[in-house]
């Protein structure tokens, strides 16, 4: 098989969607904000990142800090970009670990993918965990060096 490479979604291939982590244990607010992640503007720039890693023959796998109830809408907005096709597997982190951060969630769910696909993530595209991924061995693709302008 070959190199996996970790895809993040807001903030890498779309605009991060407000987020309150007050209420990151609401179902109500959960529910409410995962329909607010279709509205997220598509970062073209980290489109054609991703691209370029699938021609490059990399395996691809979206891994989010979206909790699972968000699958659907990333799924449905990945399909809209036109890149779902590309993607091997699309991993969100599991309603039970709601609340914790972001970078400890990845942490947790990077050998977990690894042990799954029986390889090692090379790459990243990322905006933030940076360091969570260099503690993987993993090359970060800095999203911050093209979305804030968005397009």
């Amino acid at each position: 098989m070959n190199k996996l490479a970790l895809i993040d979604v807001d903030g890498t291939l779309v605009s991060a969607t407000e987020f309150d982590e007050t209420k990151a244990k609401v179902p109500e607010y959960i529910n409410y904000w995962n329909k607010q992640t279709m509205n997220a503007e598509v970062f073209y720039e980290g489109i054609k990142q991703l691209k370029r890693l699938h021609a490059l023959g990399y395996v691809l796998i979206v891994l989010t800090a979206r909790d699972t109830t968000c699958k659907p809408f990333t799924v449905k907005k990945l399909k809209e970009m036109g890149v779902y096709h590309m993607i091997t597997g699309v991993w969100h982190r599991p309603v039970e670990m709601n609340g914790l951060a972001p970078s400890h969630v990845k942490d947790v769910l990077i050998p977990r993918i690894e042990n799954r696909y029986k390889n090692k993530f090379v790459v990243a595209m990322e905006d933030s965990n940076h360091a969570i991924m260099k503690k993987h061995n993993i090359v970060v693709i800095d999203a911050n060096t093209y979305n804030k302008g968005g397009k």
